[in-house]
């Protein structure tokens, strides 16, 4: 009976976790997303910034107006020019507010949220409906589903319990679980520790709190990781910092394989530091262009294909 109460117990935990993580978990970010935006007040950290880049996108319709993606340059906290990208609704397209070399004003937001710390002044957030409906459809559409592989068992139970557990006394599932946990929790740790290295640790203080200086690329050395059979290439600089001080650093960069007989020519790059610890200076576009290549979701992406298989295994033995 101890092998029915764990397959049992973990089933539950796999299924109740990944109907958090697709379906509850982003309706409560939206919601913590809407309720942040309406905290944010007018201070001191309000600053103008200039419209760089600035391009309706017809394809997406909205019947409040048109969608924009924005490009804009802005001074940070110690008046270091940095980029953002805007996405958003923008409800008077006619009044052309928001053509490439206007100004507009920012607010800055160190503690909010990484969605909120830099947002349009006079924007409104708005929670969209049609998203959250289609969450909670298809939440429902789960839970039905699970009603409708479980519910035969249940019946031939007759609505006792421990007879509905025996249907979960599973050797061979069991056998798999002890192994897939452990298993499943150090593969997944582990991509996101390699995609990490690869892409490499930004320092969110760098987007409020850094300098930016011209780096000099003193070596240029490919490192023994590969992406999608891209080469990851390590760059060392020097660099004069704002206090005067020349400063030796490092960064990694993965370059596309049609670039990297061009890599050593390159002799400059743009890097942006903290006054603090200049020695731990990155490349300006790892900050305002860092994907982590998605790292935190490949790694849930292994975990959801060794959990679906072990759902599909268990349904397969009780329906």
């Amino acid at each position: 009976m101890m092998t029915a109460y764990f397959v049992f117990t973990c089933f539950c935990l796999i299924t109740f976790y990944w109907l958090y993580r697709i379906f509850l978990n982003p309706m409560i970010r939206i919601y913590r997303r809407y309720s942040d935006a309406q905290k944010v007040s007018f201070s001191d950290t309000q600053v103008k910034g200039k419209i760089v880049q600035s391009e309706y996108n017809q394809k997406v319709k909205s019947a409040k107006g048109i969608v924009l993606n924005m490009k804009i340059t802005l001074p940070n906290l110690v008046g270091t020019e940095i980029e953002q990208k805007f996405r958003f609704v923008d409800t008077k397209p006619e009044e052309k507010r928001f053509e490439v070399g206007n100004d507009i004003d920012i607010i800055i937001d160190e503690k909010a949220p990484p969605k909120q710390q830099f947002k349009l002044v006079g924007g409104q957030y708005k929670l969209n409906f049609k998203i959250i409906g289609g969450l909670v459809f298809l939440l429902g559409l789960a839970l039905y589903g699970l009603y409708v592989l479980l519910s035969p068992a249940w019946e031939s139970a007759h609505g006792d319990f421990d007879t509905f557990l025996q249907f979960f006394d599973l050797e061979e599932v069991a056998s798999l679980l002890y192994i897939f946990i452990p298993t499943g929790i150090f593969t997944t740790v582990l991509i996101e520790v390699l995609m990490k290295n690869i892409t490499g640790k930004v320092e969110p203080k760098l987007i409020f709190y850094g300098y930016k200086a011209i780096a000099k690329i003193t070596n240029v050395e490919e490192t023994s990781l590969r992406v999608n059979d891209q080469p990851q290439v390590k760059f060392s600089f020097s660099f004069q910092a704002k206090d005067g001080r020349i400063y030796q650093g490092f960064d990694k960069e993965v370059i596309p394989l049609i670039d990297i007989g061009t890599v050593r020519d390159i002799q400059e790059k743009e890097v942006m530091y903290l006054a603090d610890s200049p020695e731990k200076a990155v490349f300006t576009t790892k900050i305002f262009n860092n994907n982590q290549l998605g790292n935190a979701n490949f790694g849930r992406f292994i975990l959801f294909i060794f959990s679906m298989v072990l759902l599909g295994m268990i349904f397969s033995a009780i329906t």
